[in-house]
C-alpha cells in the first residue's frame, strides 16, 4: 500500500482552494462596473508577512483594524483583499475573507491607502490611470505598494 503525505496533499490543497477563492472575489469585483455600483480599486495583500499585525485604511476611513496576515508559502498572497466600489456618491469596501462591507464616509477623488504597521505609517497615493488592483506587500520593516491594469498572478 502506497503511503501518502497528507502534509503535502493539504498544501496543495490549500493553494489550489485560496486561489479560487481569490479570482472569485477579484472576478465579482470586476464584473461589478454598473453606473451605480462600480469598483474602483482591488487591493491584495500579498508577499513576506509572517503573523504581522495591521490597520489599513482607504481615504483616512478605517477598513481593516488589526487584522493578522501571513502570506502563503506557495501561494505567496495572504487571502485577504479589500474591493473599494461606489454606489452613486457613497463609498463601500468588501473584505475578504469574511465578506464583511462597511460604509465609508469619503468624498474625493483624490485618494490613498494606508497602512501602519509596527507603528509606521505607510501611505500610497493612487493613481487612477495604472489600474484599479494594489497589491500591498512587506519588505523587511517596510510596506510596498504595486499598482497593476491587470489582475496580478501569485505563483
Amino acid at each position: 500500500m502506497k503511503k501518502v503525505n497528507l502534509i503535502k496533499v493539504n498544501k496543495k490543497l490549500n493553494s489550489v482552494l485560496f486561489f479560487v477563492l481569490l479570482f472569485t472575489q477579484l472576478s465579482i469585483s470586476q464584473n461589478t462596473t454598473s453606473e451605480s455600483h462600480k469598483t474602483i480599486y482591488v487591493i491584495i495583500f500579498g508577499d513576506y508577512f509572517s503573523e504581522d499585525v495591521i490597520d489599513f485604511y482607504f481615504n483616512n476611513s478605517i477598513v481593516l483594524n488589526k487584522v493578522k496576515l501571513k502570506s502563503s508559502e506557495s501561494a505567496g498572497a495572504t487571502g485577504i483583499s479589500v474591493s473599494i466600489f461606489r454606489e452613486t456618491d457613497n463609498y463601500f469596501s468588501l473584505s475578504s475573507p469574511n465578506n464583511e462591507q462597511k460604509a465609508m464616509n469619503v468624498k474625493a477623488d483624490n485618494n490613498t491607502i494606508k497602512v501602519i504597521y509596527k507603528g509606521k505609517f505607510f501611505k500610497y497615493q493612487i493613481h487612477n490611470d495604472k489600474g484599479i488592483y494594489i497589491v500591498v506587500e512587506k519588505n523587511k520593516e517596510n510596506v510596498i505598494f504595486t499598482q497593476y491594469k491587470k489582475r496580478p498572478v501569485f505563483d
